[in-house]
């Protein structure tokens, strides 16, 4: 107390009133510590609203309400978690600087979590930020080191309908981004011809620049969508909750195949569109293909070898592409347009009368009394009447043989925008010889007989916009300026907008290709190995990648039959230091299919599984056993149920329950 202080304050006592006393003053009180600060959490889960799976590896920008803002990546359950920090709202975001259309998410709405008995992880206080850890102190900066996986973004998207008169330029500036960053987004491409080339194949631009230079927008451009992404930012969010915000996927993953089916060139005759009898075994694996992949959509494309000049070849492999689709969808009159225009004479008459039962005596061109007799007998006449090879005669031969190749009429609606289309000599399966380019002569190359065909490609995602045109040759000539595109079992397409989602296809080669095949990448112990880098070669197939949250790698359009090498390494944060310049860090041989008997897919679901590591069979099947503490017999036969479980089911054994017990966990591969 001060010496003032006191001096005052006996003043104040002196002048106090008779009869009453003044109290003294209380004892200085020793300075304390301000009170605690009540310290919170907040989760944020990223779900996608038309599944409600969890997405992982989503980079969010959490502003906290102290004002400090940190990058938070969502776990394979798609949430993220911060703690101790101070009671209030949160706000949400993400940066779009390096986002994709494949990449990002468009936002749809935020709501609270669910509280279902099944979500209890909800109910308790989390125990983790996105890095695993909680912070020591409020103001201690969240453990971030988990690395931010590319391809995670959240932003509000419009898919835009270009309209004449709009560029890339006022669509950035309206949406306040650059055009570069626009194409970017859309195309993941910056350079001025790569971009033409998306406008052209997925905007569906047509139209020019005045110079030629560049493609323009227009009303008619179909689909004629770009993608405007802009920020999208999720305010007050409210500490000591669990908000859930719920997403969609909007980009166009470009064209995906099922199946490649294809009509042989033996099927065609020289010059000629008409398919002969042998092609009935295709329409039949058309249909099969059709019922296995009800969603699935159609495309014909007709191909020639290279005798004859640009311009014929493409109009020849449009007749043959338009004919097989006629087949398929039973129109004889197309049939008897291309009958006539080609003039294809009597000999394509004797085939089909052959086919339906009515035999010529031969397929001679002639028309002798062996012809009529067949002739007669189709239409059911008696006698001698001569019967003539009219219009409406074929169209009643036309429509029955069509029958008799192809049962069941494909619908119009299974077919996708461009139901046919020719690509003339431009896409060989072979690389042609030496006489074939030498011109000399009409006749066929025995080796050239893969290059002539009718492709029949299932798409589970057709192509949005095609550059092809019917009887026009100067796409062809533009798209085949370029060198082809690299990889793929078919190296010698010339055509990028076809080798794009054909280069899979083994037409004339023997073989379908898999519609889709599933492999889990663990490592040593047997744990999944999510967003790791990865390398997978089948044949001169060739893909890359990295793995999904749950270690998932889904690979379409390889080669059945046979194996793949697929190579792999741990998340880079995950890896041992120099492993990334070691290069990767496990490989295996992986069998595509399971083969023709139990005993034999036993053998190849072990040896996908890992258990190969001996050259007998025996000590194989002992290992797995040991590992499970199952009997160890050695016996295959013994761990059939354990393996299909495990392989095909993607249900591992429990390692305590024994052989019969199987649970789903993260320690599986396919």
């Amino acid at each position: 107390m001060s010496l003032l202080g006191a001096r005052r304050d006996f003043r104040q006592l002196r002048a106090a009133p008779a009869g009453r006393r003044t109290p003294p003053p209380p004892p200085p009180q020793p300075d304390l510590p301000p009170p605690a600060r009540e310290l919170a959490w907040i989760k944020i889960k990223v779900v996608d609203d038309a599944t409600s799976r969890p997405l992982s590896g989503v980079v969010l920008k959490v502003t906290q309400p102290n004002g400090r803002q940190f990058d938070f990546t969502t776990r394979p359950d798609g949430a993220v978690e911060v703690h101790e920090i101070d009671q209030g709202t949160c706000d949400v975001t993400c940066d779009l600087s390096e986002a994709t259309l494949a990449d990002t998410f468009d936002f749809e709405t935020t709501g609270p979590a669910a509280t279902d008995a099944d979500d209890s992880d909800s109910t308790a206080e989390p125990g983790a930020n996105a890095a695993g850890a909680a912070a020591d102190t409020p103001d201690a900066e969240p453990d971030v080191t988990v690395p931010i996986i590319p391809g995670t973004h959240v932003a509000e998207i419009e898919a835009h309908r270009v309209a004449s008169g709009e560029t890339l330029e006022s669509l950035a500036q309206g949406a306040g981004t650059t055009w570069q960053r626009l194409a970017i987004f859309n195309f993941n491409t910056a350079v001025p011809d790569a971009i033409n080339r998306h406008l052209r194949e997925d905007v569906g631009c047509t139209r020019r620049t005045a110079d030629g230079a560049n493609y323009q927008f227009d009303d008619s451009d179909d689909p004629g969508i770009v993608f405007v992404p802009t920020a999208w930012r999720q305010a007050g969010l409210a500490t000591e909750q669990e908000h859930v915000i719920r997403v969609r996927s909007v980009g166009y993953r470009g064209p995906r195949l099922h199946e490649c089916i294809c009509i042989p060139g033996i099927c065609f005759d020289f010059d000629r569109s008409f398919v002969g009898p042998d092609a009935a075994p295709v329409f039949d694996d058309l249909g099969a293909a059709l019922q296995r992949f009800p969603g699935g959509k159609l495309s014909v494309y007709g191909h020639t070898d290279r005798c004859g000049s640009e311009e014929y070849n493409k109009a020849l492999s449009d007749r043959r592409a338009e004919s097989a689709y006629a087949v398929a969808t039973h129109k004889p009159d197309v049939w008897e347009r291309l009958y006539t225009d080609e003039d294809w004479g009597l000999r394509p008459i004797q085939s089909m009368l052959t086919a339906l039962g009515h035999d010529p005596q031969g397929v001679d061109g002639e028309m002798g009394p062996n012809s009529q007799a067949a002739m007669r007998s189709f239409t059911g006449q008696s006698g001698n009447a001569r019967v003539e090879n009219d219009a409406a005669f074929r169209a009643r031969l036309f429509a029955a043989y069509m029958v008799h190749l192809c049962p069941e009429p494909v619908a119009e609606e299974r077919f996708a925008r461009t139901k046919f289309m020719g690509c003339g000599e431009y896409n060989p399966m072979v690389e042609a010889n030496a006489n074939e380019l030498a011109g000399n002569g009409r006749g066929r190359r025995p080796g050239n007989a893969p290059n002539r065909r009718v492709s029949f490609l299932l798409f589970d995602r057709p192509p949005q916009s095609s550059p092809c045109q019917l009887g026009v040759i100067q796409p062809c000539q533009e798209q085949t300026s370029r060198p082809p595109a690299a990889g793929g079992a078919n190296p010698h397409l010339r055509c990028p907008f076809y080798s794009r989602f054909a280069s899979s296809c083994r037409c004339g080669q023997g073989g379908q290709t898999l519609e889709e095949v599933g492999i889990r990448l663990l490592d040593e112990k047997r744990d999944a190995t999510p967003h790791a880098p990865y390398e997978l070669v089948a044949g001169s197939v060739r893909r890359s990648g990295l793995s999904d949250g749950e270690g998932w790698v889904f690979e379409s359009g390889l080669p059945s039959g046979g194996t793949c090498t697929l190579r792999w390494s741990r998340a880079a944060a995950d890896a041992e230091a120099g492993a990334a310049e070691a290069g990767f860090q496990y490989e295996q041989q992986v069998f595509l299919d399971l083969g023709d008997n139990e005993e034999e897919a036993n053998r190849r679901r072990l040896a996908n599984l890992g258990f190969k590591m001996f050259d007998d069979e025996t000590m194989n099947v002992r290992l797995l056993q040991s590992a499970y503490s199952l009997d160890k017999s050695g016996s295959l036969a013994d761990v059939g149920a354990l393996l299909a479980q495990w392989h095909d089911q993607d249900k591992p054994p429990t390692l305590s329950d024994g052989v019969d017990t199987f649970a789903r966990d993260d320690t599986a591969l396919a």
